[in-house]
């Protein structure tokens, strides 16, 4: 599970940032995405954000 929620965190990044693109691609495929951040953790210059997602609503595994 450690290397999938990995690799969808490196997904989103590069489909945000790098290719502008998340936007489109979310609406399209996830309408009702919702992102709650529950805990922000700072380390100097490293920043973790602990987010829960919900890509459907009533939907268990909301992992993005």
């Amino acid at each position: 599970m450690s290397e999938r929620n990995k690799q969808a965190v490196l997904d989103f990044y590069e489909a945000g940032l790098n290719q502008k693109d998340l936007h489109a691609t979310l609406r399209q495929d996830f309408p009702d995405l919702k992102a709650e951040v529950e805990r922000v953790f700072a380390d100097g210059d490293h920043v973790v954000a602990h987010v829960h997602g919900v890509r459907v609503p009533g939907q268990s595994n909301g992992m993005f």
